[in-house]
């Protein structure tokens, strides 16, 4: 049932993933801005670059867990099936 709901939102998690990664390239953008523009806030110090590559990071790491969450699970139902005891919810019914 929840493997199902996954494979169901699959176009759903990469759009979220995808958000993730442009936000990062975003991040990544606003470092090497050197000049104060009206649209992008110029990085004034070395705390604030430290701040946006930590960020950076966090929203590549957004990305790439909520892929690996989905697939480590779908995989993880994979292995149990092939199992003697296989998943129990599928072979005893509800």
């Amino acid at each position: 049932m929840v493997g199902g709901t996954i494979l169901g939102l699959g176009n759903t998690l990469a759009s979220l993933a995808a958000a993730c990664r442009e936000n990062a390239e975003k991040c990544n953008a606003i470092q090497m801005t050197e000049q104060v523009n009206v649209y992008v806030p110029a990085v004034v110090g070395p705390l604030s670059k430290l701040l946006l590559a930590i960020e950076e990071f966090l929203w590549r790491f957004a990305a790439g867990l909520l892929i690996g969450l989905a697939v480590g699970y779908l995989s993880h139902l994979a292995l149990d099936a092939v199992t003697p005891r296989s998943i129990p919810l599928l072979t005893a019914g509800f």
